[in-house]
């Protein structure tokens, strides 16, 4: 339909499965919603889902980050690499929520050091769409999400450092972890909708404090998985380490006075979401925070 001017005013399609409303209006954009007339409810809370954009995984991130926030009540949208401010501004101004899951390592010299060899592989396309997606929507009150990777990114979006692998973090050398190898594994049964034994697969035991947001959820002393290669290193402004392995490694990350929760965990928080109630309970936290910020 034409409106005023010879614009797009917008044109309706309605998928019968899901019940979803898509506005495709002037200029491209995009705004994805769920019908109140469709579903007789109020709308999901449209959670963005940052990923990689090099990545051997396939659409593993896609898949296993939308079982659990939609079972939460969520709405979630993959969200590409865009260039350009402008672009991730008006995404962010559609938001509700943002997750942003694991991948390849942060650039270096995003907090101040120089490669190394001990680097696995970078996405900096990614760096630098993700470290405006981090301070942006925590400026607008906007809730976020980081796992593994996307934990390191909210540290280093508020000027905080990595030691860019666990043979560079004294007394922390022989961390656990699977490594890419042992998350190659997990990937694959969970592409097949098979749920990994949480204690076969590599992890360990956290303490998380008492005070911390996710502790009435997980407790204060969970298991947690482990694929990570890096560490975190300084702290960022207003960041807080609130769950740490018994090692030392810090493994959970709040920040202090935000409008909005803005929580980092160093595992991959979506596998065992179904066989682990503590683990769903920490997406069921994060869609009622980004439900309380859509007002």
């Amino acid at each position: 339909m034409l409106g005023p001017g010879g614009r797009l005013s917008g044109i309706r399609h309605r998928c019968a499965n899901e019940g979803f409303v898509c506005h495709w209006p002037y200029r491209d954009r995009v705004i994805l919603a769920v019908s109140e007339e469709a579903t007789g409810q109020a709308r999901r809370p449209l959670v963005l889902v940052s990923t990689a954009t090099t990545d051997p995984h396939g659409d593993y991130w896609s898949r296993v980050f939308h079982r659990p926030l939609y079972a939460a009540g969520a709405l979630p949208l993959l969200f590409p690499v865009t260039e350009g401010i402008r672009a991730r501004r008006e995404a962010l101004e559609l938001a509700d929520g943002l997750v942003l899951s694991g991948g390849w390592d942060i650039d270096p010299w995003l907090y101040g050091e120089e490669r190394s060899e001990v680097l696995w592989k970078l996405d900096p396309k990614r760096d630098e769409l993700e470290l405006g997606l981090v301070t942006e929507a925590m400026g607008a009150g906007i809730p976020v999400l980081g796992t593994c990777r996307g934990m390191q990114v909210i540290n280093v979006a508020l000027g905080g450092s990595l030691y860019m692998d666990a043979s560079l973090h004294p007394g922390c050398e022989g961390h656990t972890s699977g490594g890419f190898e042992g998350f190659a594994e997990v990937v694959a049964l969970e592409l097949e909708e098979r749920d990994p034994d949480l204690l076969a697969i590599p992890g360990h035991l956290i303490t998380i404090d008492a005070d911390s947001a996710l502790a009435s959820t997980l407790g204060t002393r969970p298991r947690v998985n482990s694929f990570h290669h890096q560490h975190l290193d300084r702290l960022g402004d207003g960041v807080l380490a609130t769950g740490r392995s018994d090692d030392g490694v810090i493994e959970l990350i709040e920040i202090e006075g935000g409008a909005a929760p803005t929580i980092g965990v160093q595992w991959e928080v979506q596998t065992g979401w179904r066989t682990d109630a503590g683990v769903f309970a920490v997406f069921e936290y994060f869609v009622q925070a980004a439900r309380k910020a859509r007002g």
